[in-house]
C-alpha cells in the first residue's frame, strides 16, 4: 500500500470552504474526481501514470511475486497449509495474469472510479484502443470510489489494475497536488468575489 501526502489538499478543503459556500463533501468529490481525471490546473492520474506494458511487467522477478503471495497468506494466517509447488503455479498463474492485462493502469484502470464520482472514464486526448473483452477479464475492472457526504468526509479512489500501486504511487501523488491547486484558484476566485462585493 502507497501512503500520499494529503496535507496540502486538506489546506485546500479548508480554504475553499472558508472563501465560498461550497458544502466539504462537495469540494472533496470533486477535488476526487479531479485527482483522476485532471482540471484547469493540472493532469489527473489518468495523464500521469505510466502505461505498464509487458516489459516493465515482466521485470517484475518471479522472488518478487512470490512475496507478496506469501505476505497476502500470513496476513489471512494460510502460510502453513500451502505448499511449495501451490506457490510455484500461484506464482506463474499471477505472472500470467499481469502480462495479459498490460496496459490498464492508466486510463482504462481509472475509468471505474471517475464513472462512481460522475465523470466519464477514459476519452479524448490519450484514449487507449485496447480490446474491451481484454479489460473485462483485467483486475481493472475492479476499480471504484466512494463519495464523501456531509456525514462522512472521506473519498475513496481505487485502481485495481496490476501493477497499479509499483507504477502509479508518485502520479496520484502529483494528481493530489494538481486537485489541490484547483480548489485553492476555485477558492481566491470566490475570495476576490467576495470583496468586490464588500466594495473593497
Amino acid at each position: 500500500m502507497i501512503t500520499l501526502d494529503t496535507s496540502g489538499l486538506e489546506s485546500a478543503l479548508r480554504f475553499v470552504e472558508a472563501t465560498s459556500k461550497r458544502p466539504m463533501a462537495d469540494s472533496l468529490n470533486r477535488a476526487a474526481l479531479h485527482a483522476i481525471i485532471g482540471s484547469g490546473t493540472g493532469a489527473g492520474a489518468m495523464q500521469l501514470t505510466p502505461k505498464a506494458n509487458k516489459s516493465s511487467i515482466k521485470g517484475v522477478t518471479d522472488a518478487m511475486i512470490r512475496g507478496l503471495i506469501v505476505k497476502r497468506l500470513r496476513a489471512k494466517n494460510k502460510l502453513k497449509r500451502v505448499t511449495s509447488q501451490q506457490l510455484d503455479e500461484w506464482v506463474a498463474a499471477e505472472k500470467a495474469r499481469r502480462i495479459r492485462a498490460a496496459g490498464y493502469t492508466a486510463f482504462i484502470g481509472w475509468t471505474p472510479a471517475a464513472k462512481a464520482l460522475g465523470g466519464t472514464g477514459a476519452r479524448g486526448k490519450g484514449k487507449t484502443k485496447e480490446d474491451p473483452e481484454q479489460f473485462n477479464k483485467s483486475e481493472a475492472i475492479y476499480g471504484r470510489a466512494t463519495k464523501a457526504s456531509p456525514e462522512n468526509l472521506f473519498a475513496e479512489i481505487v485502481n485495481t489494475a496490476p501493477m497499479a500501486e509499483e507504477i502509479g504511487g508518485n502520479a496520484l501523488q502529483k494528481a493530489i497536488d494538481n486537485a489541490a491547486d484547483d480548489l485553492i484558484v476555485y477558492g481566491q476566485r470566490k475570495f476576490e468575489e467576495q470583496a468586490k462585493k464588500g466594495g473593497f
